[in-house]
């Protein structure tokens, strides 16, 4: 009886070693299969870090050919480059103007009329009358680029001195002169008026205010008229320049800025509707898509600068000439490659991380 349980004992053992071994036979070849699948995980990143400059130029190739122009997009070239060229051929600089008259009664309709015999009364540096005894060169149709209070940029601030010490500046910046009742009446220091314009602001607290917002009314009375206001410190530097932009071709802040909106109206337009074509199974991500957009807008504002300049050079007319639309173009091309350069590394690094992280480890 001992004996058989004995027996039994020992066959009871057995079993349960031979049931031991076959289980860490199992966990051994499983830790195998992991340790050849970290291996192969291994060599295979290995393989990539080898050969990633060859990697990194087919991702290069890559993103070139996702955000290359394909026969739609060629299609919103070319209807954006007309819309352009038209934009500049059928609005020229001289188109939409209006009178200095006109210019008053649209600025006064914004101005209440308590206060409108303060901020509404003509400006010092509008004067012209008494200027010859001094040969001042001022005129109805010279002031504008001969005086400083007139400059976009500088007017801001000579036009509020000028209002504070009863002045004008001309455009060399040295001479000024005394107005009173809008008669030039005699030649003072540039550092005079200002001495004086300080004094007024010092006495009262609210003069400075109410010669800014006095400015800027007049700024706006000026803007839309036929003389317009003229391009910002040009005057100073070349003041035969200036005439000849101000009176001959129109060239002023008026018709730069309406340009520049128009443009980038257009440019806006076509971006909108180009997105509605955005395909997420074709592109990686909305931003991989609008480099292709904005190539669409850069090459066709480049095109239709490049007519307008090579058409002005040939026909001389000038006033045709979209100062707003170059200006927008270059704007362009220095944000759209620099919003092209950061996608493409997005793409690239992005690309090329998943390929070193594969697939995750599946361990049994």
């Amino acid at each position: 009886m001992d004996l058989s349980r004995e027996r039994a004992e020992l066959l009871s053992q057995l079993q349960a070693l031979q049931s031991e071994s076959q289980e860490l036979d199992s966990r051994t070849d499983k830790t195998l299969r992991n340790m050849h699948k970290i291996a192969d995980e291994s060599n295979r990143v290995a393989d990539v870090a080898h050969n990633a400059k060859n990697i990194l130029d087919d991702l290069d190739r890559e993103f070139e050919q996702k955000t290359k122009l394909n026969g739609l997009d060629i299609t919103f070239l070319f209807l954006a480059t007309a819309i352009q060229c038209a934009r500049w051929f059928i609005l020229s600089n001289d188109k939409f103007r209006i009178t200095s008259t006109e210019g008053d009664k649209l600025v006064a309709g914004f101005v209440p009329k308590s206060w409108q015999n303060i901020l509404l009364a003509s400006v010092p540096y509008d004067a012209v009358r008494g200027g010859a005894q001094f040969e001042a060169g001022l005129a109805g149709t010279t002031h504008r680029f001969r005086t400083l209070g007139h400059d976009p940029i500088m007017g801001w601030v000579f036009g509020p001195v000028n209002i504070l010490s009863d002045s004008l500046t001309k455009h060399d910046i040295i001479t000024s002169y005394r107005v009173r009742n809008g008669i030039i009446t005699e030649p003072v220091t540039t550092p005079q008026i200002f001495a004086e314009a300080g004094q007024q602001i010092r006495s009262d607290k609210m003069n400075l205010p109410a010669a800014i917002v006095r400015q800027a009314i007049h700024f706006g009375s000026d803007y839309f008229t036929a003389q317009g206001l003229p391009v910002p410190f040009i005057s100073t530097v070349d003041n035969d320049l200036a005439k000849n932009l101000l009176t001959k071709f129109h060239i002023d802040m008026w018709s730069i800025t309406r340009g520049a909106a128009l443009a980038e109206l257009v440019n806006m337009i076509v971006a909108y509707i180009h997105r509605l074509f955005y395909d997420p199974e074709q592109y990686s991500s909305p931003r991989v898509y609008e480099v292709k957009t904005r190539k669409i807008i850069r090459y066709s504002n480049v095109i239709a600068s490049t007519s307008n300049v090579i058409y002005t050079a040939i026909s001389g007319d000038l006033l045709r000439l979209d100062v707003g639309g170059i200006l927008v173009t270059l704007w362009r091309l220095i944000r759209d490659r620099k919003f092209k350069q950061e996608v493409k590394r997005e793409f690239i690094t992005e690309s090329f991380n998943d390929l070193i992280r594969g697939e995750e480890y599946d361990f049994e």
